[in-house]
């Protein structure tokens, strides 16, 4: 095991970022394809834990973490990069080749993976489920029934602006990306990137997604 001193550069923007508050602390660890046994790991900050209130509690190297939108880059975004690498798909595919209920002809794949697309930044399909289902106890509608309704919501989404006219972070691009890897692949979101991604990376059993029925303040890792 070699140390992360031996990075400066890496070291020296980590700590940066700890420093400017980019973010109150992480972990940070390096692996090389060619070297596999050998891997540099730095961490600092502290993490909040819910308890009674908050308590700041240290970083350590088997802090787990949950990844929230990073999913994004690290689920979604490579695995739209593993299917094009295939072949699968192409980056300019026009989003309504793989999803006919999807409503503009002008939106392709990277226009969603890049923000361009037009659509909005967030719509707040939890409610629209929760009035659809006539519940608030969404965990109990199985994952399959809300999804299949997500992309109905999602066909009734308007755009904002017309695409790659300017770039707005949206959660709606990337879950109708989702929907289209899905429907490429013929898996569930998780099961796509687990098998096309984390799997070949060798990170399969450390990375999870968990599916619940239970409310999400009870299914999450505690060590979180």
């Amino acid at each position: 095991m070699k140390g992360f001193d031996g990075l400066p550069g890496a070291r020296s923007v980590f700590s940066e970022g700890l420093r400017d508050g980019v973010f109150p602390g992480g972990v940070l660890g390096l692996w090389w394809e060619r070297e596999p046994d050998v891997y540099r790991f730095g961490w600092g900050g502290r993490r909040r834990l819910r308890g009674k209130g908050f308590s700041e509690q240290p970083m350590e190297r088997d802090t787990v973490f949950d990844l929230a939108s990073v999913t994004k880059v690290f689920g979604t975004a490579a695995l739209a990069t593993a299917l094009v690498e295939r072949g699968w798909i192409g980056w300019d595919s026009p989003v309504r080749s793989i999803l006919p209920g999807f409503r503009f002809d002008g939106v392709t794949l990277r226009d969603l993976a890049a923000h361009v697309s037009g659509l909005p930044a967030w719509v707040p399909f939890h409610n629209q489920l929760r009035d659809l289902f006539r519940t608030d106890e969404l965990e109990r509608i199985s994952v399959e029934e809300r999804q299949e309704a997500a992309r109905e919501l999602l066909y009734r989404v308007d755009l904002e602006r017309a695409p790659r006219t300017k770039a707005v972070y949206s959660d709606v691009g990337f879950i109708a990306l989702g929907f289209c890897l899905e429907e490429v692949t013929g898996l569930p979101l998780d099961r796509a990137v687990k098998r096309f991604v984390w799997g070949p990376m060798g990170i399969g059993r450390d990375a999870k997604y968990v599916r619940t029925t239970e409310p999400a303040f009870r299914a999450r890792d505690p060590r979180v």
